[in-house]
């Protein structure tokens, strides 16, 4: 055999890096010359989230990996933004891999607000209405049964937006418990 994998590390981290070549060593009978930065140590067995670590001398230790995996602050809130390790071990004290749940109370008013906007985006057509009925009013226009049709959406629309005002009112209730809980910044993170 004219070669024989060695394992390369780091030479900072000795992290693991990969396998390479060794070749043989013709002036020496049953050698191999071991390439920089290598070692013809076995590697251990090492999972998803792990990585051999060579000790510099003859052997390797397996050491967790999470520079792949988001984790959080356990103090942060929802909108915050993951965080990455830069090297290989163990997460922060005081982190973990869980994100923090968006609470209830915020569920209810990212649930409230999607019917508020959907029922003011039906109302928008009151101008709609309100410009046909004054095309009618202004003689431009003649058919009755459009007249009439374009009146009723209106009247239906006007009690439509009798129902504003409760939902309004619910909604910025929730959003000021929303900030005297978890700070003015949450009402940024509404999503």
């Amino acid at each position: 055999m004219s070669t024989r994998d060695a394992y390369r590390f780091d030479p900072e981290t000795r992290e693991y890096l990969g396998t390479e070549k060794a070749y043989k060593d013709y002036k020496h009978e049953g050698e191999y010359i071991l390439p920089e930065n290598c070692t013809f140590a076995e590697l251990p067995e090492f999972g998803e989230f792990e990585i051999p670590v060579f000790d510099g001398t003859s052997q390797w230790s397996v050491s967790p990996d999470y520079r792949k995996k988001p984790y959080y602050l356990d103090s942060d809130y929802w909108w915050a933004e993951p965080q990455y390790m830069s090297t290989y071990g163990d997460i922060p004290e005081g982190c973990s891999f869980d994100r923090y749940e968006k609470p209830q109370i915020v569920l209810d008013v990212i649930g409230l607000q999607g019917q508020y906007d959907a029922l003011v985006e039906e109302l928008q057509a009151t101008d709609y209405y309100a410009r046909r009925i004054y095309e009618y009013e202004q003689g431009y226009d003649s058919d009755p049964e459009k007249e009439a049709h374009y009146r009723s959406e209106l009247q239906r629309l006007a009690q439509e937006r009798k129902k504003l005002a409760p939902w309004e009112a619910q909604i910025e209730a929730l959003k000021t418990d929303i900030a005297a809980e978890y700070g003015e910044e949450a009402l940024n993170h509404l999503e």
